[in-house]
């Protein structure tokens, strides 16, 4: 079987040969924007025909909040399509489940599993099984506005918790009660999520429990409480009004944890002049200044890498020309074509590159994901979970709340959704933390 790779002669001679049987897949994708479907049109489709001519792959186009109840419609009567674009925590609900076929063996055989970037492949990762191919990443990490750090005097792109905490405080302005500018946006959760592993060497979920309330989910909370700065008041945390633009736009905020479609690609949106301004920080650790207790790890940056894949359903009549189609749909130039579409990043190394990545926040934002990406946090009844969180967080922040008591009250609540869900284990059974 051939790598997930982008050479132009057909890539099965058996299912190019006169006598091959058409072969029809049905592919759900998500629709996210006109980009994509262009795209597909003008590069995966003529990709697809070249490659794999007695494949007829039907794409069908839903929006995210149209896709999953069609997949339940369909779960009951075994009338799955052969391929499905998915997210993170369907892992755990799909693949967890026995709906999607496990890809370990095909990506060892082709050898493809080594060329993705870290935490890439583990998105779509559950219980020690690999149930889908990455089409994009869109890792996180905070994004500053260079010109401003330049004008309050910072020399250097924050890199840890002190300095994060600093910067914010500097750049943020008031005008009394108002907030004239943000040196960074109320934190959230998968922030906290990033934070807690550059403090911990453990997963999230550690035997069915869930591990937040110790030093490092304390220590994560406490250092999102400070980085909120001056914008923290007794009466809670202070905000923005809306404006004409986006306040990284418009100058109102100073950095903003995202990915690079919400921060190169916005500013290309709306103020195009100030696109090659934003630069991308190397995602914080603690500073072993004010955040050094003996229990957290040396820091090591853990930049979310989302990534959005495509499994292949367990009932399909067609997997391995599902796998075939796999191959060419999600590698070489139509893979960099859908990333250019979405602004995010081809999820492996070696094939072409969009022109986002070449300079700028995209070339630096590749290559922190190349070296700190670590697939987000999952877990069944993933929502319940992460909802627990976001209140902890929440409330500390904004309610004063101490972290310890906030993060006790979350755990408790989380022990009792996992239970509820039947879940005893890791986050992953192998305890990678590159894996969670």
């Amino acid at each position: 079987m051939a790598a997930l790779a982008g050479c132009e002669a057909p890539l099965h001679p058996e299912l190019a040969a006169p006598q091959a049987t058409r072969v029809t897949l049905e592919y759900w994708l998500a629709d996210q924007n006109p980009d994509v479907r262009r795209a597909w049109g003008a590069v995966v489709a003529p990709a697809l025909a070249d490659r794999l001519p007695q494949l007829d792959v039907r794409p069908a186009w839903f929006a995210w909040e149209e896709l999953y109840p069609a997949i339940a419609a369909a779960v009951p009567s075994g009338r799955l399509p052969d391929l499905m674009q998915l997210r993170a925590p369907d892992a755990v609900s799909y693949g967890g489940q026995g709906m999607l076929l496990p890809l370990d063996g095909q990506l060892a055989a082709t050898g493809a599993r080594g060329s993705f970037y870290p935490g890439t492949l583990g998105t779509g990762a559950w219980a020690g099984a690999i149930y889908g191919v990455p089409h994009l990443a869109a890792p996180r990490t905070r994004h500053w506005r260079a010109d401003l750090l330049e004008a309050a005097g910072i020399p250097a792109v924050p890199s840890t918790w002190e300095e994060t905490i600093e910067a914010v405080r500097r750049l943020t302005r008031l005008a009394g009660l108002d907030l004239e500018r943000a040196g960074a946006e109320p934190p959230e959760v998968q922030e906290y999520l990033a934070a807690f592993a550059a403090a911990s060497a453990e997963p999230v979920i550690v035997a069915g429990r869930a591990q937040v309330g110790g030093v490092a989910g304390r220590e994560a909370l406490r250092y999102l409480i400070e980085r909120t700065g001056p914008a923290r008041t007794r009466a809670g945390v202070l905000t923005l009004p809306r404006g004409a633009l986006h306040p990284l736009a418009d100058g109102r905020l100073a950095s903003l944890y995202t990915d690079l479609a919400g921060s190169t690609g916005l500013l290309l949106r709306e103020r195009p002049s100030l696109a090659d301004r934003l630069v991308a920080g190397r995602p914080p650790v603690p500073g072993r200044q004010d955040f050094h207790p003996d229990s957290l790890r040396a820091g090591l940056p853990a930049m979310l890498a989302f990534a959005n894949w495509t499994g292949i359903a367990a009932a399909s009549a067609h997997p391995d020309p599902a796998w075939h189609a796999l191959e060419v749909a999600l590698a070489g130039a139509p893979l960099a074509a859908l990333n250019r579409a979405l602004f995010t990043i081809p999820p492996r190394a070696g094939g072409p590159r969009p022109d986002h990545l070449a300079d700028g926040a995209g070339a630096t934002a590749l290559e922190l994901l190349a070296t700190y990406g670590v697939a987000p946090f999952k877990c069944p009844a993933h929502s319940a979970v992460l909802e627990h969180i976001r209140i902890a967080v929440q409330s500390s922040v904004a309610g004063g709340v101490e972290p310890s008591e906030s993060l006790a009250i979350a755990a408790f609540d989380i022990d009792a959704t996992l239970n509820a869900a039947g879940f005893a284990g890791d986050i992953v059974p192998d305890r990678d933390p590159r894996f969670y």
